[in-house]
């Protein structure tokens, strides 16, 4: 798995499917939610490339109801307890639902009891913290959900460091606040650069994304903003075609 990521989509297309979704879905009084998100997956992932070659999401509404319905149950019985394996067993149908080259991700949903420990732990440290802890926190959640998931039997793993996003986090933060939010497209690039170019596949491939902040600001500003406000969030679907094309034509896996 190498290359260069694409996205082909069209504002067009995606607003047609969001009108379509919003509308059984208020008709069904939120009953049709489950298959409006399968067909936004499905749709990004179909207009995602990697090395030309296109992503496929087999999932189906129904089953995703069932998955949904059964997990809140759970969840709700169990006071909270059940939501690490539901966050395991929701993870496991949207990972090995995806395929590339005709073969599909995998997904480790087994040993829910470490997991359920690991967020457990995490969730104290933030806590007892003040906060503080969070981007430790988020590493290993995400260093362990990552090494879950494999293509070809070749697992992904996570490199980031909880010392240096926290002081990403921190710089970014404080320099936000001092420019009135101007510099919030920064921010968000110089970490999402950081996050996505930690990710490895096996030992010898890594993604890499070089986001500028100037770009997203442009993006950010007139896309997101200006237009979705003038069109009353009508603009939203071109919005997320602009942005997902922009952030896919940054991003690559490279042989290390």
């Amino acid at each position: 798995m190498h290359g260069k990521f694409q996205f082909h989509g069209r504002g067009g297309e995606l607003f047609s499917i969001f009108i379509v979704n919003l509308l059984l879905t208020i008709i069904t009084l939120g009953i049709y939610c489950p298959w409006a998100i399968v067909k936004i997956v499905k749709y990004f992932s179909q207009k995602t490339t990697l090395d030309g070659v296109s992503f496929d999401f087999e999932g189906q509404g129904g089953k995703l109801f069932c998955i949904y319905l059964v997990n809140y149950l759970l969840t709700a019985i169990t006071a909270g307890l059940y939501s690490p394996v539901a966050t395991l067993r929701i993870n496991a149908y949207f990972t090995e639902n995806l395929s590339y080259k005709e073969k599909k991700f995998e997904f480790d949903a087994t040993n829910a009891c470490d997991f359920w420990c690991l967020l457990f732990v995490q969730g104290i440290l933030t806590a007892i913290t003040l906060g503080i802890y969070t981007p430790w926190a988020m590493i290993k959640i995400r260093k362990n959900l990552l090494e879950r998931t494999s293509y070809e039997g070749v697992k992904f793993s996570f490199t980031a460091n909880g010392g240096t996003l926290f002081c990403l986090y921190l710089i970014q933060g404080i320099l936000t606040c001092i420019t009135l939010c101007i510099y919030f497209p920064w921010a968000v690039a110089k970490i999402t650069n950081y996050l996505v170019s930690n990710v490895t596949y096996g030992e010898n491939a890594k993604f890499s994304l070089q986001m500028e902040g100037g770009d997203l600001f442009s993006i950010v500003l007139l896309h997101g903003i200006i237009l979705i406000a003038i069109t009353l969030g009508i603009y939203y679907p071109w919005f997320l075609v602009k942005y997902n094309t922009y952030q896919m034509g940054k991003m690559e896996v490279i042989e290390t």
